[in-house]
């Protein structure tokens, strides 16, 4: 409920600065302004799919602006040798391609000397045996 008259207040003062502005840019002849406010309320699986919804924004934009990019920044690239289509080693090798800052980490259920050397060649940051 707190949240609740926080947004209100907010969207409130901001009205207070904002409509001035807007009422003069828009000139004597402009329609009048409605604010239609929706206060119905949720109870069981509305309350539940209207919170999920509302909190997954939040959490996606806070996954696609700040996580992602720093584990990426981190980490790098973490990929399986054996995938279906394109195996790891040729993963490594567009990487490569793209850029030579990029860390790549290989791992392998299946380790080989062969895969292993094929890795370090290419320059993987490392290879890990699972």
């Amino acid at each position: 409920m707190r949240r609740l008259w926080t947004r209100i207040l907010g969207l409130g003062v901001m009205a207070a600065l904002l409509l001035p502005e807007l009422a003069a840019a828009a000139g004597p002849k402009a329609a009048p302004l409605v604010i239609v406010a929706d206060t119905r309320k949720f109870t069981g699986w509305e309350a539940w799919w209207t919170n999920l919804y509302n909190e997954s924004h939040i959490l996606f934009a806070l996954l696609t602006i700040v996580i992602i990019p720093v584990v990426g920044l981190i980490f790098g690239v973490l990929a399986d040798i054996i995938m279906p289509g394109e195996d790891g080693l040729a993963l490594l090798a567009a990487v490569r391609r793209k850029s030579e800052r990029v860390q790549v980490v290989l791992f392998t259920g299946e380790p080989t000397l062969e895969t292993a050397t094929e890795a370090l060649r290419l320059g993987a940051f490392d290879y890990l045996p699972k």
